[in-house]
């Protein structure tokens, strides 16, 4: 059941029509999502750089050192900001926890800090595990100021700032989009197996019946044919190409019939003289020499016919084909002769008593000349 199930043209369609639905949007969908993960990667940079100029006029435009809540007011919601010494070292960064008590991950930043890291803007991961990964921004003040990292510590001083954007909003729509458009694809591949099913099994009802036709035909209902709605589709040519092909098949056995029919009469008339003459003989009606040899010749050239008959049944076997018609003169007068001798040995009741029996000698056997017949 399952060979016939993978060999079934309309199953093959439905799978390459699914397959190639799942294929185009999984397609479509993968570079959409790659897209908006490129758009919100894009976001999170103009946040970072809009977070420097925010950053660079406030540094610059305070005297007194930077407290913790200064260092909250200085970035957005869900950003990292790092204050970093002229030795690399962090004298200052946001809180682990957020106001509301919920933990905030932070960048795994090198310790010290390199001369030139991020200036431009890269991914970096979070501290002691791969997600979320942050945009993260390293930008110098261009002059130094101080920052309290706690309440009643000495102020510290600055000169340089690492600003990170949490990729894990964007990567959280990103999977929440994963979800939707896998359920949305599922439930549209549904939809195309349920449709394709019912479109196929209407495109493709023309070859199913033109396979029943074509049964039926096998098995002796030579005189139907297939109905052919639209010639000039696709179904509608093979349709028209095999009621051709029926009707050239019932020609053909039509022409064999008639074939054999002509071939039996042919051969039935020499064989009927051929018995003729033997039964003449047989019965001790031939006595006269000159009857006798009359008698071996038209056996003998009916004999010859038949055979000649034969050969060509043979070459129309090997063939497929007739022989050429072949021209040749016909002595008529030795062909009525033969005819009416053949008759009245086949049916010699219909003869006379009165009549007289005649015999012809030998010579007029062999020419044929009805003239030359003597009455006994």
């Amino acid at each position: 059941m399952a060979g016939d199930w993978r060999g079934s043209l309309r199953a093959r369609l439905m799978v390459g029509v699914v397959l190639l639905a799942a294929v185009g949007m999984v397609a479509v969908n993968a570079v959409s999502l790659v897209g908006l993960r490129l758009n919100l990667v894009d976001v999170a940079d103009t946040t970072l750089t809009k977070t420097r100029e925010t950053v660079q006029h406030r540094v610059h435009s305070r005297r007194a050192p930077i407290d913790e809540d200064d260092l909250n007011s200085l970035i957005p919601d869900g950003a990292y900001i790092a204050l970093v010494d002229g030795r690399g070292r962090v004298v200052a960064q946001t809180p682990a926890r957020d106001l509301d008590g919920r933990t905030r991950s932070r960048p795994d930043l090198p310790t010290p800090l390199p001369d030139g890291f991020a200036e431009q803007i890269v991914t970096v991961s979070a501290r002691g595990m791969p997600v979320p990964r942050y945009r993260t921004l390293s930008f110098p003040l261009g002059h130094s100021a101080t920052v309290r990292p706690t309440p009643g510590a000495p102020p510290q001083r600055f000169s340089r700032v690492v600003a990170a954007k949490s990729l894990q909003p964007a990567e959280d729509v990103v999977y929440w989009l994963i979800g939707a458009d896998a359920a949305a694809t599922l439930a549209v591949l549904g939809g195309i197996v349920l449709l394709s099913r019912g479109v196929l099994g209407v495109g493709l009802r023309p070859l199913r019946d033109m396979a029943t036709t074509a049964t039926a035909i096998a098995d002796g209902d030579i005189d139907q044919r297939i109905e052919v709605a639209r010639p000039h589709s696709e179904v509608g040519e093979v349709g028209t190409a095999l009621n051709r092909a029926f009707d050239e098949r019932q020609r053909s056995e039509e022409q064999l019939r008639q074939f054999v029919a002509n071939a039996s009469h042919e051969l039935r008339t020499p064989l009927t003289t051929i018995r003729g003459w033997a039964q003449l003989h047989l019965h001790g009606l031939a006595q006269d020499p000159a009857l006798i040899e009359r008698a071996m010749l038209r056996i003998e050239g009916e004999a010859a016919r038949m055979h000649s008959m034969v050969e060509e049944l043979l070459l129309l076997a090997r063939l497929d084909q007739g022989r050429p018609i072949a021209h040749a003169p016909v002595n008529l007068g030795a062909l009525a002769d033969d005819t009416v001798t053949d008759a009245r040995v086949v049916a010699p009741a219909d003869r006379s008593p009165s009549r007289r029996r005649t015999r012809c000698s030998p010579a007029a056997t062999r020419t044929g000349c009805a003239r030359c017949c003597r009455t006994s």
